[in-house]
């Protein structure tokens, strides 16, 4: 049976003096790691840093890899792992701390992951100053132990463990294994595990409905059964307040700090407005999507979902919200589904697939230069953005969100496997009728 991933959370941490005294020395160390790891990339000692924890080191630094000589050795002889990193910077835990290798590395690793996005983001053409504000504690490699019988989590820390009380937990029975790994939040007081949650189909599809967003009021979603749903009220003035403030934030931030506009408190405000914005138009959106799969619900339809992207410069147009509600509701109520690559979905004729820039005339018009048919821009995208939903679900692979994917790629990988699971889990469409794509309701 296909299963997802969810959050089973454990509430109501009673939190010790002793534990707390733990958290605040961790907190103060990953910093202490942190300042140090940012001055060797200003010295350029670091020349990069991956997110599964290996730095490159460049040549002047003089750090190379202690096995670079062996002969099965076949990696970077300037490349460290985590673990191997750890043991480079060992002088700056505390000297009483022998043993706990494992916490020692993965709060590293926890400080390499910041890191390592900006280097991905901005290579290292900014190095930043990377603070650790306390707000949590991870906890991998399963070392925390809960036991829900008792209700009591062991939280181990460098400077000891602890044995604290929870009162409450959300899907802790869904956790089969005592000892774990996941996120302690302070503020929550509350401990966050992932789970596995059964995928419980609700029927075999008889159809496909996919569906194309747009950033145009009136055509905000057009479905590849011919409906077309408006953005709710007032979603314009929501997206045009969201961009502005992203607008604002992103340019100021790229000046010297002296000529920045905005001070901190004014930047918290401006933060705290754009998360309140997000709050309201995610509950807007909440209703579209119940629209969209009670009626994937009714029709008994594989729900193919669009995954179009924004820049910040762009700003939302509601697709940052849509595609992950749709994809936690069908997980939830055991809709059929594939999040597709949407990489020319709106170039691709759905009549005859020629694929060309030149077929998008405007944003509403769609000529395809090879066959010369005249199409609704967004109800083309709709049936393209089926289209690879339903390849996707001929060729076996599992409901998710494949976006980040290529199609070709997935249907080599998943097309030849055979398995006990998917075959009754993603029954292909049969008969003619049974494929036909309800254009009108």
């Amino acid at each position: 049976m296909q299963k997802f991933k969810r959050n089973a959370k454990f509430w109501g941490i009673e939190l010790t003096p002793e534990f707390l005294d733990a958290f605040i020395r961790t907190n103060k160390l990953l910093n202490k790691l942190s300042r140090h790891i940012r001055k060797m990339v200003l010295r350029g000692d670091i020349e990069a840093i991956r997110g599964l924890g290996y730095v490159t080191f460049s040549e002047s630094s003089g750090i190379k890899n202690p096995h670079k000589d062996d002969p099965e050795f076949d990696g970077k002889e300037n490349e460290l792992t985590k673990a191997q990193f750890k043991d480079l910077l060992n002088f700056l835990f505390p000297k009483e701390i022998v043993k706990k290798e494992s916490l020692k590395r993965e709060l590293l690793m926890h400080v390499l992951e910041r890191y390592s996005g900006y280097f991905n983001r901005n290579g290292n053409k900014k190095v930043p100053t990377i603070s650790i504000k306390g707000k949590g504690l991870p906890i991998n490699d399963a070392m925390a132990k809960i036991d829900q019988e008792a209700k009591v989590i062991t939280m181990p820390t460098l400077f000891g463990n602890f044995d604290l009380k929870y009162s409450h937990s959300l899907k802790g029975e869904l956790l089969n294994k005592i000892k774990t790994g996941g996120n302690f939040n302070l503020k929550q007081k509350c401990f966050i595990v992932a789970v596995d949650v059964p995928f419980k189909q609700l029927y075999i599809p008889i159809c496909y409905l996919g569906f194309d967003l747009n950033k145009t009021e009136a055509d905000w979603i057009v479905l590849s059964d011919g409906t077309k749903i408006s953005a709710p009220d007032n979603v314009s003035q929501l997206f045009s307040e969201i961009k502005e403030i992203n607008k604002c934030l992103d340019q100021d931030k790229k000046l010297p700090i002296a000529q920045r506009k905005y001070r901190s408190k004014q930047r918290r405000k401006l933060r705290l407005r754009w998360k309140k914005l997000h709050g309201i138009l995610r509950n807007q959106i909440r209703e579209v999507a119940e629209k969209i799969i009670n009626k994937a619900i009714s029709k008994k339809a594989h729900l193919c979902i669009d995954s179009v992207k924004c820049g910040q410069t762009m700003g939302t147009f509601g697709q940052d919200h849509l595609i992950p509600l749709l994809q936690t509701m069908c997980e939830n109520r055991g809709v059929p589904f594939h999040v597709v690559p949407c990489k020319d979905t709106s170039k691709r004729c759905s009549e005859c697939g020629h694929i060309a820039t030149e077929n998008r005339v405007d944003t509403e018009t769609f000529i395809c230069q090879k066959c010369g048919v005249h199409l609704d821009a967004q109800q083309n995208g709709a049936y393209n953005v089926e289209h690879v939903g339903k390849r996707l679900n001929e060729a076996n692979i599992p409901y998710g969100n494949w976006s980040k994917n290529k199609v070709e790629t997935l249907i080599k990988k998943y097309s030849d496997q055979v398995t006990e699971v998917l075959p009754t889990l993603h029954e292909p469409l049969k008969s003619e009728s049974q494929q036909s794509r309800f254009l009108f309701d």
